[in-house]
């Protein structure tokens, strides 16, 4: 419904000053009308049909007259929607027109009688990942005044109950209903919008609980102290078998070790910190740098063990006893781990991943140097 204004995004048109529409359909008529109706944006179509529905509103241009620009918003065909624009300044019109109205399209057409929101994040999804959709929803959600919620018991395979005791997430809240919450059943149903897509939350170390935090500050006071410690984090087992190609390919650590010995010789570091998941990469740091090398206690696995498996927590579930505390334990030593990354010197990166970016944050820039190893 174009009448409540309050459940329109019309913060998606911050940013221009012009919008050109190229085809008419049910959608851009719908956005035409809201544009009109509350904003001051210049708006013009290429496509004359336009006159149907507005008589002499929205003067037609030529094709040639379009000026693409920083505050020109092209709305163009339908076959426009198959490609995302992550500037938004060209897109189809059935994304430009769930930028505006997501809201109702989750059935929320009075914004003023909902005070929470529900996502549902996919159960595959590795703990950097849940933490990273949370805190973006939650950024995003903050600025149309709506708190985040979880009213089941898992996020992704992860308790809510374990999140709530190792991360400040504040998850539950007893005051969430059916009649204040607006659920959204998956992330994609936002991944599209520039309401969340332009959310990029500092991961630091405030996403982390008291208590938590001061366990692993005390860890890593007795294992680094004041040591000149290098952190390297090579992924392996599912990441090399999912991210075969691509800008996620992980750098192997055959790769990755004539790197650290230069890092070692020209600066003087005194130890290594690895963080791997994989017992083979574990295995081959060790042959080449001995007792140098230093780790958190866990366990590992090798690509050879998922046989028959796409991601490690498909070879956990079904080797568990008791799969969530297998989860709780691991997350807690990756934590750890990332932790410890975070307290070396400087650090090496086999390639993107969520890991990295908590590294990265939960250091806060003191690292002397980072390399992050891309596929490019």
């Amino acid at each position: 419904s174009i009448e409540n204004k309050s459940s329109l995004y019309l913060a998606f048109f911050r940013i221009f000053g012009t919008v050109v529409i190229r085809s008419v359909n049910e959608y851009t008529v719908a956005l035409a009308e809201v544009i009109l109706r509350y904003t001051k944006l210049r708006l013009f179509t290429t496509d004359s049909r336009m006159e149907w529905f507005f008589k002499d509103e929205i003067p037609c241009i030529e094709e040639s007259e379009i000026r693409p620009g920083k505050d020109v918003l092209i709305i163009g065909d339908v076959a426009d929607d198959g490609v995302f624009d992550v500037s938004f300044h060209c897109i189809g019109p059935v994304n430009a027109f769930h930028n505006v109205f997501f809201l109702q399209g989750q059935g929320t057409f009075s914004p003023d009688k909902t005070r929470f929101a529900e996502l549902v994040i996919d159960e595959g999804a590795g703990i950097g990942s849940v933490l990273n959709n949370l805190y973006r929803f939650r950024e995003a959600l903050s600025k149309i005044g709506l708190i985040p919620v979880v009213r089941r018991e898992k996020v992704g395979h992860f308790s809510v109950a374990f999140l709530e005791q190792y991360f400040n997430l504040k998850l539950e809240n007893p005051e969430a209903n059916n009649d204040n919450t607006v659920f959204f059943p998956e992330m994609s149903t936002l991944a599209a919008t520039m309401f969340l897509d332009w959310v990029n939350p500092e991961m630091n170390l405030s996403i982390l609980g008291d208590k938590f935090l001061s366990d692993m500050k005390e860890y890593a006071d007795a294992i680094i102290g004041d040591r000149r410690i290098l952190g390297v984090l090579i992924r392996g087992t599912d990441y090399l078998i999912v991210h075969k190609d691509g800008p996620r390919k992980m750098a192997g650590v055959d790769d990755m070790i004539p790197v650290i010995h230069e890092w070692i010789d020209s600066f003087g570091y005194e130890g290594i910190f690895l963080a791997t998941e994989d017992s083979d990469i574990l295995s081959r740091m060790r042959d080449e740098f001995g007792a140098n090398v230093c780790v958190i206690a866990q366990e590992r696995h090798s690509v050879s063990d998922l046989a028959g498996h796409m991601l490690l927590s498909e070879l956990e579930k079904e080797n568990a006893s008791d799969y969530e505390r297998s989860v709780a334990e691991s997350t807690v030593n990756y934590f750890y781990a990332l932790y410890m990354l975070s307290r070396c010197s400087a650090f090496l990166c086999s390639g993107p991943c969520n890991g990295y970016d908590l590294a990265v944050g939960f250091n806060g820039g003191r690292y002397e140097r980072v390399r992050l190893f891309k596929n490019t």
